[in-house]
């Protein structure tokens, strides 16, 4: 994984997808859950999973239980 150059605080919603994601691993729900619009939650989850800040602070978490 490359770090990125300029690193950028999550937002309060991407950290709220994250808390989400770890409960049952579903980004689609989780998406939901977190507080954003279930129109279009499928493909917005994948490009938030897909956001090197999001993915890395998921990781640190999976490692870390």
């Amino acid at each position: 994984m490359t770090v990125p150059a300029v690193i950028k605080p999550l937002k309060p919603k991407q950290i709220a997808f994250i808390d989400e994601y770890m409960k049952d691993r579903n980004a689609t729900q989780a998406y939901i859950r977190a507080g954003y619009s279930a129109n279009g939650a499928q493909p917005s989850s994948a490009a938030l999973l897909s956001n090197p800040m999001v993915a890395a602070e998921i990781a640190r978490r999976v490692e870390e239980y």
